[in-house]
């Protein structure tokens, strides 16, 4: 055999394969890549605090493979992947937008930080009993202004005082709000106190200084409180009227005799005396009877007289 014939052979075995791959390549059908397995994963859609009790709409859920499933996963705990379990608890710690919610960054269900545990140290919870608690919605973790009106009352020892509205303490934490007879609203709870359909007195729970709860202290009962918020990022907390009796609170020092008018009244032997004040209004009302002064008998004190003069002639 000839070298042409044993090339010519050769190229046509070549051409003969090459349309078999061809051919084959064309009946076989194409296989579609691997797609990568993904997941569901319930993530923070915005930046949500400690405290706050999870709702539907702070959860995002997103589809991520398992290297990125991987990769987001806290060193303690696990992460939760059903948002029923979720929703309603209340965050132990911060998160911020798109991280996942683990076991360890909730309290369990049903409970939620306490007041003592929101505290920070130096700081007393007071509670204060709210009467009208504005027409504004009051919520855990808000920043208040406290305002104090003084009401006279007739017959009282401050009815002299006139009325006056002060500011008593300023950025005073909110930590627990609740209406009486019911459970209170965790921190961050979407429902308010105010307005409402109840004319339930609101107890809202402040967090405040040894000194700034002596203050409140003092006031409670001798007029108005109302709490009044303020924004978040404002710190300009100025003070507080640091005193510890009514008229140095309202820094008017005791009150002025001028101020003060008397009537007496007199029916027979009985004195009546009635105190008002500069607002006309009653302060204090007394009724003297002087002790009654037994009559002298004329007769013995004659008689009297008489064996006196016999004495001296005898």
């Amino acid at each position: 055999m000839s070298a042409a014939t044993i090339r010519i052979t050769f190229l046509a075995v070549l051409v003969g394969l090459g349309g078999a791959y061809a051919v084959r390549s064309y009946l076989t059908p194409q296989q579609k890549p691997k797609q990568q397995q993904t997941v569901t994963v319930p993530l923070a859609a915005l930046d949500i605090p400690a405290g706050r009790t999870v709702r539907l709409g702070d959860i995002a859920l997103t589809p991520m493979s398992r290297s990125q499933l991987k990769k987001i996963s806290p060193k303690n705990g696990y992460i939760m992947m059903d948002p029923q379990q979720i929703i309603g608890r209340t965050l132990r710690q911060p998160l911020q937008r798109g991280q996942p919610f683990s076991t360890t960054s909730l309290y369990p269900e049903g409970l939620g930080p306490d007041v003592v545990s929101m505290l920070e140290p130096g700081y007393r919870a007071v509670t204060l009993r709210m009467e009208d608690p504005g027409d504004y919605t009051l919520l855990p973790g808000y920043m208040v202004d406290v305002l104090f009106r003084h009401n006279p009352q007739p017959g009282s020892t401050s009815a002299a005082l006139p009325e006056m509205t002060i500011t008593l303490l300023q950025g005073v934490k909110v930590l627990s709000v609740r209406r009486l007879g019911s459970d209170p609203l965790p921190a961050g709870q979407v429902q308010g106190v105010a307005p409402a359909p109840s004319d339930d007195p609101v107890l809202v729970t402040l967090a405040v200084t040894l000194e700034q709860a002596s203050v409140l202290h003092h006031v409670q009962g001798r007029g108005e409180l109302r709490l009044v918020p303020r924004a978040a990022n404002d710190v300009d907390i100025s003070g507080y009227q640091k005193k510890v009796t009514l008229e140095e609170i309202l820094d008017l020092g005791r009150p002025s005799p001028l101020t003060m008018f008397r009537t007496d009244i007199y029916r027979g032997t009985q004195l009546e005396t009635k105190v008002f004040n500069g607002l006309g209004q009653l302060v204090q009302q007394t009724v003297n009877n002087p002790p009654s002064t037994p009559a002298i008998q004329s007769g013995a004190a004659g008689a009297g007289a008489g064996g006196g003069g016999g004495g001296g002639g005898g």
